[in-house]
């Protein structure tokens, strides 16, 4: 179902979501990769299109700029937000957006880890050097026991 939401002085539509999108929407993944998906938005549309722009449309980066929007507008509302009969702790709003922003910062790091490099040089030790049959080393015994040379 979709959801829209106009501003009640101009008209002018603030955000949408249209879950029948997501496939071919990159503005209602990250709506909905950052639980903005209505029916009050915290984010105008413009402002996530602004963040794709910015971050050449991948997802989890722009993810991430709306996250730490949202966390800046939610500390300057105040401690309680309260819309008609509906009130909520800001707090929890803050602490959920903050564990958000953790969560998209530890897969993004993950994303860019450097990648491991095969060894270049031979192995030291093998996983059956401490084996205690000698007849895999030419049944001279270990390759650092002296008496066997």
């Amino acid at each position: 179902m979709a959801v829209e939401q106009m501003h009640p002085g101009t008209g002018q539509r603030i955000g949408h979501y249209d879950p029948a999108k997501l496939g071919s929407s990159l503005l209602m993944q990250v709506r909905l990769k950052i639980g903005d998906t209505g029916p009050e938005f915290l984010l105008d549309d413009r402002e996530i299109e602004f963040y794709l722009s910015q971050n050449q449309d991948d997802i989890l980066r722009t993810s991430l700029d709306a996250v730490v929007s949202v966390i800046g507008s939610l500390t300057q509302e105040g401690v309680n937000f309260k819309l008609g009969p509906y009130s909520e702790d800001n707090s929890a709003r803050v602490n959920y957006y903050m564990r958000l922003r953790r969560q998209l910062e530890q897969q993004l790091s993950s994303i860019n880890a450097p990648l491991m490099r095969q060894p270049t040089t031979s192995p030291i030790f093998g996983y059956d050097m401490m084996s205690p049959d000698r007849t895999k080393w030419g049944g001279r015994g270990f390759p650092f026991d002296e008496s066997s040379n």
